[in-house]
């Protein structure tokens, strides 16, 4: 698996796309529900600037069911620790006016 995810970085910095596509395919060979060969090819086609092929390629990891973990961010603000979750927006320092702190 290492190999396809340095060629895929190789791909993206030289915006080959359809050596992207080849790479993905056989990630995903490997690893079918793994979310990286998504992942991946979605962000090579977004770098090359194809948007329908990122909401195509987005709409297939949802069709099958395969999904990113969101990302974490952590943050010591006097003496506390505290972390954020991508997308979420009702964390108590959000900065999110009128969003609740409670679900």
């Amino acid at each position: 698996m290492g190999g396809f995810i340095h060629l895929f970085g190789a791909c993206r910095t030289h915006k080959n796309i359809q050596m992207a596509g080849y790479a993905s395919e056989m990630l995903l060979e490997l690893e079918p529900k793994h979310h990286g060969g998504y992942v991946f090819l979605s962000n090579v086609y977004a770098g090359a600037g194809k948007w329908q092929d990122v909401e195509r390629v987005r709409t297939k990891m949802k069709n099958k069911g395969v999904a990113k973990d969101p990302g974490w961010s952590y943050i010591e603000i006097h003496g506390q620790v505290t972390s954020f979750v991508a997308g979420d927006h009702f964390h108590d320092r959000s900065g999110c006016k009128g969003c609740s702190p409670n679900r």
